[in-house]
Parts: C-alpha cells; structure tokens; sequence
C-alpha cells in the first residue's frame, strides 16, 4: 500500500501563493508610502485662485477749485451756529446762521454732530435701511481712524477733527447695517432731547446771518476761496495752476473775518497733479472714479474736464457736480484716481515664482504639485495683481525645411504650462517644492 504523503502540496501552493500576493501589496505600500513621505513638506499654505475686477489705480496731490464768495464779518461774543446744513442750497436773503451771546466753537460742534445724526436716522427710518454688508462701512472707519491717527501724530488737529463727524457717522451705520439699532424713533428721540438741552444753554441770539447770494451754504472758511477759484476753467493754463500753488504756500490763510461762504455753482473740479506719462492714460469727456484722501468711503465719478501739461509735468482737472452729504472739502488732499480695470487673481507676493523662465505660480491639482503661468500686470498692497489670460495659445513652429527641424526640436523640449484659472488651489508658502512631486491634503 502506497503511503500518504506528510504534506497538502495543493494547500501548500495556495498559502504561498497568498503570502507572495500579501509581500507584493505590502511592498507597493511602502514603496508608494516612502515616495509620499518623503515629498510631502511642512507648512504648505494654499488659497483658492478667485477672479475679481481690479482697479488700475494712481495716485495724486490734488486740489479742490469751486465758485466761493466769503461772507464778510466778525464774532466778537458767543459762536456763530448754522441754522442749514454745509452744502445745503439757500435763496438770497434767507437766514443761514445766527450768532448765540453765550454759544461756544465745542457746543456748536457737538449741536452740528447730533443734527447730522439725526438726519441719518430719518433717512434710515425713510428708506427702510435694515440688516446689509458692512464692508464698506468697516473700511471707511479703518481708514478715518488711520487718518485720523497720522494727522495727530503730524500734529495736524483740525484735519484730524475734521474726520470726527464721519467717524461718528460710520459708528451709527455699523449700528444699522448690524442690526443693534433697530428702532429709529426712540433714537431719535433721544437725539433731539439732547439737542434741545444744548440749544438751551446758547443764550440768545446776538444778531443773524444771511445768505448775500443764492447758492449753497458752507459755515468754514480756509482763507484761499479766492485763490483757488474755478472762475476762469475755461482759459486756465498749467503756468495758472502752479501760481494758484506758489500763491497759497506764501499767503498766511485769515478765516476770522467771515462768516462762512456761498459756494454759487454745484459744478466744482478737483485738480489733480500727475506726469504726463500718467496723464495720457485719462481721456477728455470720459468720466472716472476719484477718491479723495479725507472720504475714503465715498469714491465719486467725476469727468476729465482738462489735461494741461508742461514738459513732463501736467494737471489732469475733473469735474464733478455734486455735493455729496457730509463730503469733506479740505483744499488739498491726495486723490486715488481709477485709470481702468481688469479682471484678474490677487497673488499673494509669497506665491509667484520663476519656473523655467516663466512667471508663475505652483498650484495642487489633486494631489500633484503643477505651475501655471501668469501675467503680472501690477502690485499693490503686498499682493501681485494677475490678468486673467482666457486662451492659451500654443504656437507650434512648422517644419517646412530642414533648416527649421533643429529649432522644432528645441522648442519641443520647453515644457508647456498653461495660465492660471479660476479654482486653481495656489501654493502660497512650503519649501522644496517641485512639479510633479506629490502632496496630500489632510
């Protein structure tokens, strides 16, 4: 009798034949697992690549011209107290002030800051303003407490007071927008028993101010109303300005002897001092965004009236007609000016690159590091401002002879990259990276 062998070679045969299957997997594992590891690197930022209109922006020292007559007199007691709103229109002969035996310039104030505040609320309570965006609101007080901060520590107090009444303004509009302020009337209210205390303690009314001329009533004077006149716009030349300028500089500004101004005409011009290089990017007739410097929130549209130059210099003058409320007209400030807009990806400075002689940026598509091309158009604010290149075009060189094959090969081997696009995930920080390495997103 034939005798059974110790061993299954079949069973045998299937059990080696799992572990070989295990082995290879486990080895794959590793060998996939080692390549990760040891591309993947520490610290890798990313943000989303997301389109936006972007401004092309410059900047200027501007000038605000308009058509001012100074009402003349003096305050010898008490404080002169508007009884209409700056910029608000009067006819000839209607009463515009009164002088108070016994007001002082602070309760004066404080009177004009709440009536401004009411205004604020009717209007809120008229145009049924509720719960919204703040963004803007927040961006404007950021910057009134910046400028407010810098015009301080240059010692410059009244510009820095001048910006109180939009600070406290922007303060009630977060309020609204929030939705903390809700019932207008009781706020009112509360505003207006206020006032009435602090017209309470004015005294009497020494005398009456009023309007020489039709036109819109300002109750501040700065002294160069008839310096930087817009009278003769028509005929002004860039030699005029620059006397406007060099008249200022020597003229020691009196506003003690006036009792505010009639601005006559609701055109006014914002003269704006720039190369003409700069200049030639504007033109005449064509309407553009002006921000001035102390209404950062209030951007305006304002047409291209003139372009006067000298050489390399020029004045670019546009012409808004408007009075924003609670615009600030201080002569001069600097002018944000939008020249045109584009739209393109705000590149963190940190995320462009040079890869291959290309401009660009590393990205993750899936878990792959690739670059995309970019087209810098511009810088601002610690980001690089990239125009959004819709096609990509791939000029590929024909082979028409043989004195071209050797070029055709060269070119062939400059990898193609395609522009950055909307979605893309941008590498903004990580070291040792390199295309084709991989990365993977916890």
């Amino acid at each position: 009798m034939k005798k059974a062998p110790f061993f299954d070679r079949k069973y045998l045969g299937r059990v080696a034949l799992s572990v070989a299957a295990f082995l290879l997997a486990a080895s794959s594992v590793i060998y996939i697992g080692y390549h990760m590891s040891s591309s993947m690197k520490e610290g890798l930022d990313i943000i989303y690549a997301t389109s936006e209109v972007i401004p092309r922006t410059v900047t200027s020292e501007a000038y605000i011209l308009r058509d001012e007559t100074p009402i003349p007199g003096t305050v010898t007691a008490g404080a002169l107290t508007p009884t209409v709103h700056d910029g608000e229109r009067v006819r000839k002969s209607s009463k515009v002030a009164d002088i108070y035996s016994s007001a002082s310039p602070v309760t004066q104030e404080k009177i004009s800051l709440i009536e401004e505040q009411i205004d604020f609320y009717r209007k809120c309570a008229s145009e049924h303003i509720s719960v919204g965006d703040t963004s803007s609101v927040n961006k404007s007080l950021s910057s009134s407490v910046l400028n407010i901060r810098r015009a301080v520590a240059s010692g410059n107090l009244s510009s820095a007071l001048s910006l109180k009444s939009r600070t406290v303004l922007d303060v009630r509009r977060l309020g609204v927008l929030t939705g903390k302020v809700t019932d207008y009337a009781s706020v009112i209210a509360t505003l207006e028993n206020e006032l009435a205390t602090l017209k309470s303690s004015l005294g009497s009314v020494s005398s009456s101010i009023y309007a020489p001329s039709s036109g819109y009533y300002f109750s501040t004077t700065d002294g160069y109303e008839e310096v930087f006149s817009c009278s003769d716009i028509d005929s002004v030349t860039y030699s005029d300005f620059m006397t406007m300028i060099n008249t200022a500089s020597a003229k020691a500004p009196s506003t003690g002897d006036t009792l505010g101004k009639i601005v006559g005409d609701f055109r006014w011009y914002v003269a704006c001092r720039l190369s003409t290089t700069e200049a030639a990017a504007f033109t005449e007739g064509k309407s553009y965004s002006v921000t001035l410097e102390n209404n950062s929130g209030t951007p305006l549209d304002m047409e291209l009236y003139s372009v006067l130059t000298n050489g390399t210099d020029a004045v670019a003058i546009f012409l808004c007609n408007r009075f924003p409320d609670g615009y600030d007209y201080t002569r001069c400030q600097e002018a944000t000016l939008v020249m045109s807009s584009f739209t393109g990806f705000r590149v963190p400075a940190s995320a462009l690159r040079v890869h291959e002689g290309m401009e660009g940026v590393f990205i993750l598509d899936e878990v792959t590091v690739a670059f995309r091309r970019v087209s810098v158009v511009g810088e601002s604010g610690g980001y690089f401002l990239c125009e959004v290149v819709t096609e990509d075009i791939l000029e590929i060189p024909e082979d028409t002879s043989a004195e071209t094959s050797a070029e055709t090969e060269s070119s062939e081997e400059v990898p193609y990259y395609p522009y950055l696009k909307e979605n893309d995930i941008i590498i903004t920080g990580g070291t040792g990276l390199y295309v084709g390495m991989t990365y993977e997103i916890n």
